[in-house]
């Protein structure tokens, strides 16, 4: 069970972005289906006690507020541990607490761009680019389930929790692990190569016929394979391209003879030969065209839940299954506060207290 603590008005990306449901952002929607939700004023003493309570009975408390915010409010980590020891308390930030920017604003795209990524990715002589999806924030989601979880393995042997740190510029830099340490080891600086890959050719998207495709060669066997998939051993034979070292040093003309090839043949023709070769390649697609292959293979995907406002709409559930079973998403984001009155009271407080909360403006619901 997930307690989202928002503040009075509610999280602010609710309302945020082009597309929405109800008048919620989706991505909000997205992230934050199955929660319960309190709305509380952090800064009252009132709703202090409120989030000591619930720290109280917790495993696990996250939070992303500006580095050293939880401190002046008396719920930091050397606070919280005090009322309760086993508890798990994991503080995500930009940048960390030890950097001298730790203090800074941050973003996905701001980590991006000084986590290294961005100065790697686009075209050669382009402008740096961001990838076309928040990475950073949903990489540091992903690595901060990783340490909480080894931190609550650790507890179950210690019987004592712990703190856990993580940040969007460590989760970026984490993902950026081979090329930082080509460059520690070797020297060698990562560039924007495109859609081309630093150690493998052809490796990159092609342009078909009748759209755009990748195709992958990652060692010998497999370039040989992609050559008998063409039908073109000269390639095989051509001393510039008898190692990976080698296509790599004359990349731009081995690109160079295979894409009048590739422009000549429609792209399901290329694929299939890929395919029946062993050479891993795959299309292009849109978003609407993979959400239309999903829907149509039914593979669980993209559940039907009902908004708390009233009606159905499509979620995205997770992207594991476990004994062939999705994880289940069996409610919609929550409206902010809406389980507010019913946390509290699992907490010990009485309808009178939670009334003149309401009162007094420390929560709402």
């Amino acid at each position: 069970e997930v307690i989202k603590v928002e503040p009075l008005q509610g999280d602010r990306y609710r309302t945020s972005g082009t597309v929405a449901v109800k008048g919620e952002n989706t991505s909000f929607l997205c992230v934050n289906r199955t929660k319960r939700s309190i709305a509380v004023d952090m800064k009252s003493d009132e709703g202090r006690e409120i989030l000591l309570g619930l720290a109280r009975t917790a495993d696990v408390l996250i939070q992303n507020l500006s580095l050293g915010a939880t401190d002046r409010l008396g719920l930091g980590y050397e606070d919280l541990k005090k009322v309760n020891p086993r508890l798990v308390y994991c503080s995500v930030s930009g940048f960390g607490s030890k950097r001298p920017h730790s203090k800074r604003k941050a973003f996905d795209l701001v980590a991006q761009a000084m986590g290294g990524m961005m100065d790697m990715t686009g075209e050669s002589e382009g402008a740096p680019m961001p990838a076309g999806a928040p990475i950073a924030d949903f990489t540091t989601a992903m690595t901060t389930t990783i340490g909480v979880l080894l931190a609550l393995s650790q507890r179950a042997r210690s019987g004592v929790g712990s703190l856990v740190e993580s940040s969007l510029q460590d989760s970026i830099m984490y993902m950026l692990g081979p090329r930082i340490l080509e460059y520690i080891h070797g020297n060698q600086e990562a560039v924007r190569r495109g859609s081309g890959h630093p150690q493998n050719c052809p490796h990159q998207a092609f342009e078909a016929r009748d759209g755009w495709f990748v195709v992958t060669v990652t060692d010998n066997a497999s370039f040989r394979r992609f050559c008998d998939s063409m039908d073109l051993p000269q390639l095989c034979q051509d001393s510039r391209f008898e190692n990976s070292l080698g296509r790599i040093r004359n990349e731009k003309p081995l690109v160079g003879l295979l894409e009048p090839i590739f422009r000549k043949l429609s792209r399901e023709d290329l694929l299939q030969r890929f395919a029946s070769h062993g050479v891993p390649a795959g299309p292009v697609r849109s978003v609407k065209e993979l959400v239309a292959e999903e829907m149509e293979h039914q593979t669980g995907l993209f559940p039907e839940i009902e908004h708390y406002q009233g009606g159905q709409f499509t979620t995205i559930a997770g992207p594991f299954t476990i004994d062939g079973k999705r994880a289940a998403v069996w409610q919609s984001a929550p409206r902010a506060g809406q389980h507010t009155r019913q946390v509290l009271a699992e907490l010990g407080f009485t309808q009178d207290d939670i009334n003149g909360y309401l009162r007094k403006g420390v929560v709402k619901t």
